[in-house]
């Protein structure tokens, strides 16, 4: 009948009106927008990251500029799997800046599109590639494409990156 039966909290869980943050589970979603892109001919899998974001021209490793979209979706970008996690070493940043320090700060371990290392980094990326072709936020080329079409745009909000991003309501 479509009306919510119970609410309720268990053992250390939230107000059952808290919201989570899905972090890595929305990879999918930023896939899918990219797909939106490919699908549309804005984008092409084989079409080069820094091509597009060509505002970022200092590398420690000149490999880097082979990387392909197709790499980034399947997390063969070649590099920023460290430990640390690129993405949390310098939280102050904003994304041109900690892409910029990034690609200057470390070298890829792999060469781009040969092995397989998950990389938070490479969807930040993508984000920003999401950006660039749609001429669109993240957030909003995301619900348009994808969250929206899909009937899931009121029950989700785009977060940001840090615990100082955290919107009232969210989970710790």
């Amino acid at each position: 009948n479509g009306k919510l039966m119970l609410a309720k909290s268990y053992g250390q869980a939230a107000d059952p009106e808290a919201t989570f943050r899905i972090a890595s589970i929305s990879k999918p979603f930023t896939a899918a927008a990219v797909m939106k892109l490919v699908d549309s001919g804005q984008l092409h899998l084989e079409d080069k990251v820094f091509d597009i974001l060509n505002e970022f021209t200092d590398f420690r490793d000149r490999r880097a500029k082979q990387i392909t979209v197709r790499h980034l979706l399947t997390h063969r970008g070649g590099g920023w799997a460290q430990s640390p996690d690129v993405m949390f070493q310098r939280t102050a940043l904003n994304h041109a800046a900690l892409i910029s320090w990034a690609l200057k700060e470390f070298a890829l371990d792999n060469t781009p599109g040969s092995n397989y290392a998950y990389s938070n980094f490479g969807y930040c990326l993508l984000g920003r590639v999401i950006e660039r072709k749609s001429g669109q936020s993240y957030e909003r080329y995301v619900r348009d494409t994808v969250l929206d079409p899909s009937g899931i745009s009121s029950a989700m909000t785009i977060a940001g990156d840090t615990l100082a991003d955290r919107r009232p309501g969210e989970v710790e």
